[in-house]
């Protein structure tokens, strides 16, 4: 029995066969960032890794301590239905609902005149999107503490 229309088919072309992949070139991504891979840990820019790997060094020399990574954080809002109508007072508000979340690239604490603080960092390369300028002020309104950018 013959196969029609495959005498030419290599089997690296079958390789990536139901993934929508064959013979399609890789595109860069939307950033034009490399993910790199450190520690197991897999980061979406080398710039991110490279302060992730400076992070590692501060935390092995008791510079801080307590090093995650893409910590998620959910940013509330009041319930407005029950809240009611009119002006209201946030520490009076009844319940609280989750609208979003802010991904933080890493956290940690840090010695600060003898006590140690809470860190919030994230890896910037360029300029920042207009989502992230609103989650960043949200979540520092929220939490009382600024967001370190490391470029």
């Amino acid at each position: 029995m013959a196969t029609r229309g495959f005498e030419n088919v290599k089997p690296s072309d079958l390789k990536n066969l139901g993934r929508g992949r064959a013979n399609v070139p890789a595109t860069p991504s939307k950033y034009r960032n490399v993910k790199t891979v450190i520690d197991g840990l897999k980061f979406d820019s080398k710039r991110e890794a490279a302060i992730y790997a400076e992070l590692r060094m501060r935390e092995k020399a008791g510079e801080i301590r307590n090093l995650l990574c893409q910590v998620r954080m959910p940013l509330f809002a009041p319930d407005l239905a029950c809240v009611g109508e009119g002006p209201f007072d946030v520490a009076t508000v009844p319940a609280l609902v989750v609208v979003a979340d802010y991904i933080a690239d890493f956290t940690f604490l840090e010695l600060h005149e003898g006590d140690w603080r809470k860190v919030i960092a994230d890896a910037k390369g360029g300029r920042n999107t207009q989502m992230f300028t609103l989650k960043k002020k949200w979540l520092e309104l929220q939490q009382g503490i600024e967001i370190r950018e490391i470029r």
